[in-house]
Order: structure tokens, then C-alpha cells, then sequence
């Protein structure tokens, strides 16, 4: 085929899919000396986008579906040895009270509760005049609310 004013037109070949161990004269072109250029070398050239040829369209397909199956195989084993939480909780005959701490619980011994009041104390008592710790607010905001609910 000829070109405009009688220049040879080659045949489309992209040059990505030229040898690259051949002897080019033009390495990164893969272009010999000389040689005609074809007239959409701009999309034939090598910094053009490749044609894809890795996978063909059916193997692309059993790919994608072996992808889907495993992922559905592994919510189903995921599903038998993990199952959901009911969706309605189990009832226990007067509801657990006094094992959850209601009214007829054992109470805790003396020494164990002062021994988490004093704790307590330790842990929410105000800092030094002059430096924050973020929870003397919180333990004046309780005193000051005691204080006010307390007969004078």
C-alpha cells in the first residue's frame, strides 16, 4: 500500500511486539536505518498502550469464577464453624439475677470493698495546684455534687 505522494506504507505492527534481542539500529524504537514508518505510527510506536495478550477471555473467565466459588467456599466453612448468635437470647428462670449482681447476690466481703474504694481514691484524686490531669474535674464535679445533695 502506498501513503500520500507515493510512500510505502508497512504493514501494522506494533513495535512492543517486535523481537527486542534483534540488532536494531534504533534499540528503543526496535527501527532499522531507513526503514518506512507507518502512518499511525503514533499508536503502533513503543510508548503506545500494549495490546493485552497475558490471559484470553475464556481463561479470564474460569479465573474470575474459580475467585468467586473460593470466596463463597470459605463464608461456608466460615459459616459451619462460626454460626451467627441466635436471634433471640436464651431465657434463664428468674433471669440470672443473682448471678449478674441484682438483689439476692452475695455481697462482697469488707476488706474487698474498702480495698476498691481505696483504690478509687488513689486513682481520682486532684493533682498538684497548678497541673491539669484531666480527672480532678471529674472528682470535684463529684464532691461538689455530694456536697449539694447533703443535708446541712
Amino acid at each position: 500500500m502506498r501513503q500520500n505522494g507515493g510512500y510505502p506504507n508497512p504493514g501494522p505492527v506494533k513495535r512492543a511486539l517486535r523481537d527486542p534481542y534483534e540488532d536494531w539500529w534504533d534499540k528503543q524504537e526496535r527501527r532499522n536505518y531507513g526503514e518506512a514508518v507507518h502512518e499511525d505510527n503514533d499508536i503502533l510506536g513503543m510508548f503506545s498502550t500494549e495490546p493485552y495478550s497475558h490471559f484470553t477471555p475464556g481463561f479470564g473467565a474460569v479465573l474470575l469464577g474459580t475467585f468467586v466459588a473460593s470466596v463463597f467456599a470459605l463464608c461456608g466453612v466460615v459459616s459451619v464453624l462460626r454460626p451467627d448468635k441466635p436471634s433471640v437470647p436464651k431465657t434463664y428462670p428468674g433471669g440470672l439475677e443473682a448471678e449478674l449482681g441484682g438483689a439476692g447476690a452475695v455481697r462482697v466481703s469488707v476488706p474487698l470493698l474498702f480495698l476498691s474504694r481505696v483504690m478509687l481514691t488513689i486513682i481520682c484524686r486532684p493533682g498538684k495546684p497548678g497541673k491539669t490531669h484531666g480527672n480532678e474535674f471529674i472528682h470535684t464535679g463529684v464532691q461538689n455534687a455530694n456536697r449539694s445533695t447533703m443535708p446541712q
